[in-house]
């Protein structure tokens, strides 16, 4: 499996204990920031995801970022819980970086 796949699978782990905490989560979701972010449910105030632009760079560079809404300082958490490095500066702005060992 390569770093890609292995990201992918922890984080999409989380995501199942995110969406029981009430988040909306989408892999590879949309082809950018601009179309998943009209493509989410107006109304949607806790999301994470990472589009088809995240994916090219991670599986060139083996980060992954991802794009959220709700709190930051939770989904780092479960992140780092799952045994993921995570860097995030706590700017709602900026997104979580992730990546595994």
């Amino acid at each position: 499996m390569d770093n890609y796949e292995k990201i992918k699978e922890m984080v999409e782990s989380v995501f199942k204990i995110l969406q029981g905490k009430g988040y909306e989560c989408h892999s590879n979701f949309q082809c950018c920031s601009t179309c998943a972010l009209d493509a989410l449910k107006k109304e949607t105030k806790k999301w994470v995801f990472w589009h088809v632009q995240d994916t090219e760079r991670a599986k060139k560079g083996g980060i992954l970022n991802l794009r959220w809404g709700g709190d930051g300082n939770l989904i780092c958490r479960e992140l780092m819980r799952a045994g993921l490095w995570v860097k995030w500066d706590g700017d709602k702005q900026v997104s979580i970086a992730v990546k595994g060992d």
